[in-house]
């Protein structure tokens, strides 16, 4: 369920999936005779596994930074360990190569710097007069899907929407609204620990495309009856762009809190 807030100023099913280190995992444990913790019981037990894992690593990366207790430390050292080996060594959040200047702790800038979060991803929903949507071809994948890129320190959403678009399509955009912010984790096709943030856009000037070469292999316009696959957005994510470009968005949209999440929150408060 997805709530919908005012606000000013990320599907159709592909055939297959790339694994991902979480899915590996999976067939691990099954042979391990864990079934219960792999996707062959319930679908999103998947989900469940990648999250716990995530949020494992969080915990330690970020209780590793701040502990002043050796103890403590290596306690949080011990849960990174078992995250890791859930994603067999893959790292979901890797620590940076620079060191970290040692300032006080309520210092915002010392606190941003050592505390783990969701990385930010920006796609940009580019429709045209004819309520078509621009959709790229990643060189890598071949999957298809909005114009984007992760934020960039020093930008805007919306300038990094505007410089990605550039980069990818060749493509000068105005951006118009906010979609949706999203939490990757709850993706149905490629969960990640992200947020999604959603814009929609206008071109403005020529709508020549000139593509990224290591990034783009193709581009076109679509509409909803002739999207290409396959395609790494979710159903509902497509459907929001086409709401947007064809001016039926009236809120923008964010991921409703999960009752078993609101649970546990009311529990520790």
């Amino acid at each position: 369920m997805r709530h919908r807030v005012r606000t000013v100023f990320d599907r159709p099913a592909i055939p297959e999936i790339k694994p991902t280190p979480a899915a590996l995992s999976c067939k691990i444990l099954a042979c391990a005779g864990l079934a219960w913790l792999t996707g062959e019981v319930h679908k999103t037990q998947l989900s469940d596994l990648l999250r716990w894992r995530a949020s494992l690593e969080a915990i330690a990366r970020t209780g590793m930074e701040f502990t002043p207790n050796v103890y403590d430390r290596e306690r949080f050292e011990e849960i990174l360990k078992i995250a890791l080996e859930m994603g067999n060594g893959e790292a979901l959040f890797p620590p940076g190569e620079d060191e970290l200047i040692d300032l006080r702790d309520e210092d915002n800038l010392s606190i941003a710097a050592r505390y783990v979060t969701p990385k930010i991803g920006v796609s940009v929903a580019i429709g045209d007069d004819q309520g078509r949507l621009l959709l790229n071809k990643r060189a890598a994948s071949g999957q298809w899907g909005l114009v984007g890129g992760y934020a960039d320190v020093g930008y805007s959403a919306a300038e990094v929407a505007i410089k990605e678009a550039k980069e990818e399509v060749g493509l000068d955009i105005e951006v118009t609204q906010l979609i949706a912010l999203g939490d990757g984790l709850q993706s149905e096709k490629n969960p990640i620990p992200q947020y999604g943030v959603m814009l929609a856009a206008r071109v403005v000037g020529s709508k020549e495309m000139s593509f990224h070469p290591r990034e783009v292999s193709d581009a076109g316009w679509f509409t909803l009856d002739t999207l290409p696959s396959p395609i790494v957005h979710d159903d509902s994510s497509i459907a929001l762009a086409f709401e947007a470009i064809e001016g039926r968005l009236q809120q923008a949209v964010f991921d409703a809190p999960r009752p078993e999440r609101l649970r546990e929150l009311h529990a520790n408060s």
